[in-house]
């Protein structure tokens, strides 16, 4: 996008950086490592950060801020708020990531090879939440000085589970009219709570998990969205770390995905691509879409990511040849 300014533009890209590792990229030199992972994605073109303020207790935000301070008119921001959380000092997340490798350590060593686990990206061990005027105050202003601006480019409520009072939507749009935020949206752990949000008029954007792993918001919400005029956001495209697994067996609930990802990965063999240029291309595919947000925690993924949504689809058999697995995956009902 170039030096194009965006300031008075909150038009989401299609691509865009999910920020929840930011806090916890494991080296001694991670805060330094962030900056360069933030700075090299600007430099590849891309313009648009979400984060939250409970992830990394406050520190990715702090990073984020810091990172994007000189070329924030260039970029979009999106932060969350709702959870409660003890905002993480900097002095202890140096001393975190500095102990950070001997517990990755400690955890292979307790940890059976055979039970291999993976990050499903629901609550992420977050608790309490409070969405009430006063918090959400509190919040804004926090995240406004962890992020060193004076505005948010979209606010989104963090994981709510129902529809939310009055209040909250009427302090929504009190942030707005006070310039602190620009947009108003919720961010959603599961498929099954989009619905009731979609008739609120203060909702413009709506973040939900969505993936060839995770289609269900195709039937369920995308019509809904399309009709109420809300944008989607998408996350989770690459299964929440399963398409890097290879063995079956073990997995629980999750079981029946690894056995998708292995007919998926028969198919990108046969069209030479790997599952993740898959995933791309399908989700690429689906208009509604908007914008779709993939969590980097190196530049090596920063780059390999930008490299799958460059890459133009061969043709749209590939497509169709993808929605022919997850039909037949879907009549077969829970495996």
């Amino acid at each position: 996008m170039g030096d194009r300014d965006l300031s008075s533009d909150t038009k989401l890209p299609r691509f865009g950086v999910g920020c929840v590792k930011l806090g916890s990229i494991a080296t001694r030199d991670a805060g330094r490592a962030a900056t360069r992972l933030i700075h090299a994605a600007v430099d590849a073109g891309v313009t648009f950060f979400d984060t939250a303020d409970a992830y990394g207790a406050g520190t990715s935000e702090r990073i984020l801020g810091k990172a994007l301070a000189s070329r924030r008119r260039n970029v979009v921001i999106a932060t969350k708020a709702g959870y409660l959380f003890r905002e993480r000092s900097q002095l202890e997340h140096v001393v975190r990531q500095a102990a950070a490798p001997v517990l990755g350590s400690l955890r292979s060593w307790v940890r059976p090879p055979s039970a291999p686990t993976a990050d499903t990206g629901s609550s992420r061990g977050y608790a309490a939440q409070d969405f009430s005027a006063a918090h959400l105050r509190r919040a804004v202003d926090d995240s406004l000085r962890r992020l060193a601006t004076d505005y948010i480019d979209l606010l989104q409520l963090h994981g709510p589970a129902t529809v939310c009072t009055d209040e909250t939507f009427e302090v929504a749009e009190e942030l707005i009219r006070v310039g602190k935020i620009r947009e108003f949206g919720v961010g959603l752990e599961h498929v099954d709570h989009a619905e009731p949000w979609l008739g609120r008029r203060q909702l413009t954007r709506l973040q939900l998990p969505f993936g060839v792993l995770d289609p269900e918001a195709r039937e369920r919400v995308f019509p809904l969205a399309e009709r109420s005029g809300v944008s989607l956001i998408v996350r989770g495209i690459f299964g929440s770390g399963l398409f890097n697994v290879e063995a079956v067996g073990g997995f629980g609930p999750n079981e029946a995905k690894v056995r998708f990802v292995t007919q998926l990965r028969t198919l990108a063999n046969s069209v030479g691509v790997d599952v993740h240029q898959l995933a791309v291309w399908w989700t690429l595919a689906q208009p509604a879409a908007r914008t779709i947000l993939v969590g980097v925690n190196s530049l090596d993924h920063l780059m390999s990511t930008l490299r799958c949504f460059e890459t133009p689809l061969p043709d749209d058999s590939v497509v169709a040849a993808i929605d022919g697995l997850i039909t037949s995956r879907d009549s077969c009902g829970p495996q």
